[in-house]
């Protein structure tokens, strides 16, 4: 947007030079404003908090944790994401995280209630568009609640039948988680 200020002699010149450089000053700032608010994803990348296990039923131990990516490879800020189960059963605490200065979000995902595998979608939408456009899979495997595990240890491993030779013994039992 351009203003001219008209007056007649120097001073009139010198208001115009001022008023038309206020004009490309505030130009130049809307344009540095768009290209921050440009800032589309390329990338959701799985950080952490892929591949647990623990009983059904049951939160997870690691939160799931996504990085949200421009197509230059840097983060991106405050950008939303929607957590969703589509395999299992189970829940999320939240259902949608905002992305840190890092472009990290993370949500809390507990298991569905029947042993095998389970799948969850982080999922991205276009800000100016609302185009779908980025989702990552992460799996867990719910374990039966009710199984036990038991081990045995023997040490030395091939231990010996000699007079007065000494064997040690331990064991361990848990729950299936």
């Amino acid at each position: 947007m351009m203003y001219t200020v008209t007056n007649q002699g120097k001073k009139g010149l010198a208001r115009t030079w001022a008023v038309t450089g206020l004009a490309v000053l505030a130009a130049c700032s809307d344009m540095v404003a768009d290209q921050k608010a440009a800032i589309i994803p390329a990338a959701l990348d799985i950080v952490s908090g892929n591949s647990q296990s623990t009983a059904a039923g049951h939160e997870l131990s690691e939160p799931v944790v996504v990085r949200v990516r421009d197509s230059s490879g840097q983060p991106v800020p405050n950008q939303i994401v929607n957590f969703r189960v589509v395999q299992g059963g189970g829940s999320v605490f939240a259902g949608t995280g905002m992305t840190n200065t890092q472009g990290i979000a993370q949500e809390r995902w507990t298991l569905g209630p029947n042993p095998g595998s389970q799948e969850l979608e982080a999922r991205a939408v276009n800000p100016t568009t609302g185009e779908k456009m980025l989702y990552a899979n992460f799996t867990a495997t719910a374990l039966n609640p009710n199984a036990t595990t038991a081990s045995v240890t023997i040490s030395p491993s091939a231990p010996t039948e000699a007079e007065n030779s000494t064997l040690q013994l331990s064991a361990a039992a848990g729950d299936g988680s």
